[in-house]
């Protein structure tokens, strides 16, 4: 004998739904058949009947290893006798044009979710209402209510964990656009203060990569591993017309080649828009693939408000967290490399300033110093996650009738003797044993150990010493770089850090 409480009073004609949301993902499968993997796991959140027998005859045809489009789907819903059922050809064809992006699959796919949520909420709200009014077991209606708060809301994505040592995870080593300097995938964050040269040496670093040259900027150790064929510059203060008139001058500086690739400009301050940060996982998902992405600068991106707050860039740490996890995310979604351009102000000596969060986040960081008695740009390695933490080096550009062009002036020779306190100390004590340990170093000199770790990191900023990427025990190797000509012998990958 079966209750009213298996077949509960009629419920009412508006249980949540979206029929335009079925409608879009249905259609964003027929234009890109890769997204199948994202209708799979909602087959059971479709509302409308003939929405889901769509959906299981793109399963059903996948399953038959046959492509889908127009024409299988229509031969497979003839075949289960359902093409009339659904609205025939006409419906099938009309799904196309109710698709905005087929990129945005995961998206309605997550609305569905929270709508089959929904719907299971008022039927076991109905149960329940049909349980308590007509007098059924204080234990049945205890059960319904039981089972009503274990219905939760759809999770956010990302919450499940994955087993390191599962066989699908597979080892990523670090990869290099650039050798030492620009990660395949990564964030690098470029600081410099107004006319420190930041846009036309970024211009000449996305051509050179499109081109295809040996080295970037002519230096030695910045060996092209990968070109690029798409770099998206989202710029703050130059519209198309202004950024193009730079670029001109740096085609022409290197012989107007053939450029195997294309840069695309946004313009973030363009009348009736004002983009920022907020807006770039949809910019990426539109312009997809992309190799490169400048964001010039970091300073006129970031939203004014975040959850309601009014930020104050630099002072919090915590708005800036939430953004560097946005964009590590976006990195790694699109196998990218992700430029912050940042303005530092006219103090140069102060490099960079900013949250924290910008600088831990960050693969690669260097800034320019323009130095006004040589005409030329320093350019400071700061931090180098995989690779090696180059000296810093100069470069000297000239505008002329033949465009823009660099010239590589070599490394910054620094007298180790002449170095601030502790620094010359950590030199010296570096020149005497040509390498060892930083638990040596640590250990040897005098002072407190933020002190010598400080003195170590301007011994190796300044080019008096470097990581040499090897470790004994737990220790990372230092080396002393004898600008007389005797080098140490040559490592290709490096590390800064501190002891664990």
């Amino acid at each position: 004998m079966t209750s009213r409480r298996d077949h509960p009073r009629e419920l009412p004609q508006t249980l949540p739904h979206d029929p335009e949301v079925e409608r879009a993902l249905l259609g964003s499968v027929l234009i890109d058949p890769g997204q199948l993997h994202v209708l799979r796991p909602v087959l059971h959140c479709f509302a409308s009947g003939r929405h889901r027998r769509i959906a299981e005859a793109m399963v059903a045809i996948a399953a038959g290893n046959s492509p889908i489009d127009i024409l299988t789907l229509k031969a497979e819903l003839e075949r289960c006798d359902h093409l009339g059922f659904i609205g025939g050809p006409a419906y099938l064809a009309d799904l196309l044009s109710c698709v905005p992006r087929s990129c945005n699959a995961e998206h309605y796919a997550a609305r569905l979710r929270r709508l089959t949520w929904r719907r299971n909420i008022a039927v076991r709200a109905a149960g329940l209402l049909d349980a308590a009014c007509d007098g059924a077991p204080d234990r049945d209606v205890v059960e319904l209510v039981e089972g009503l708060n274990e219905e939760r809301p759809p999770g956010r994505r990302g919450l499940e964990a994955v087993s390191l040592y599962a066989p699908d995870v597979s080892p990523t080593y670090p990869r290099w656009r650039v050798a030492n300097l620009i990660p395949q995938a990564g964030v690098v964050l470029v600081w410099a203060p107004p006319g420190g040269g930041k846009t036309y040496l970024l211009l000449r670093l996305s051509h050179e990569l499109l081109v295809g040259v040996e080295r970037l900027f002519g230096h030695a150790e910045l060996r092209i591993v990968e070109r690029s064929h798409r770099v998206l510059w989202v710029c703050t203060e130059e519209d198309a017309g202004r950024l193009r008139a730079r670029a001109d001058m740096v085609l022409r500086g290197l012989g107007n080649p053939q450029l195997d690739g294309e840069i695309l400009h946004l313009f973030a301050a363009a009348p009736g828009r004002s983009l920022t940060l907020d807006d770039l996982p949809e910019i990426l998902d539109l312009h997809r693939p992309v190799d490169v992405v400048i964001l010039d600068s970091l300073t006129g991106l970031r939203p004014k408000v975040v959850d309601g707050h009014h930020v104050k860039w630099d002072l919090d740490n915590d708005a800036a967290n939430q953004y560097c996890l946005m964009l590590r995310g976006l990195v790694v979604k699109h196998e990218l490399t992700m430029i912050l351009v940042h303005h530092t102000g006219r103090e140069v000596a102060k490099g960079y300033r900013g949250p924290t969060d910008w600088w831990a986040s960050a693969d690669v960081m260097f800034g320019l110093e323009p130095e006004r008695l040589t005409s030329t740009i320093r350019v400071k390695p700061e931090k180098c996650r995989d690779g090696r933490l180059l000296p810093p080096w100069r470069l000297r550009p000239s505008w002329g009738p033949q465009g823009y062009n660099i010239q590589f002036e070599g490394e910054v020779v620094v007298d180790p003797s002449k170095l601030p306190g502790k620094a010359a100390e950590v030199a010296e004590f570096l020149r005497l044993r040509r390498r060892c340990t930083q638990a040596v170093v640590l250990a040897s000199l005098p002072g407190s150990r933020s002190a010598l770790q400080d003195a170590i990191k301007r011994a190796v900023t300044v080019g008096a010493a470097r990581w040499t990427g090897e470790t004994d025990g737990r220790s990372p190797v230092l080396a002393f770089v004898d600008r007389s000509g005797a080098q140490e012998p040559e490592v290709t990958a490096g590390r800064e850090g501190d002891d664990e």
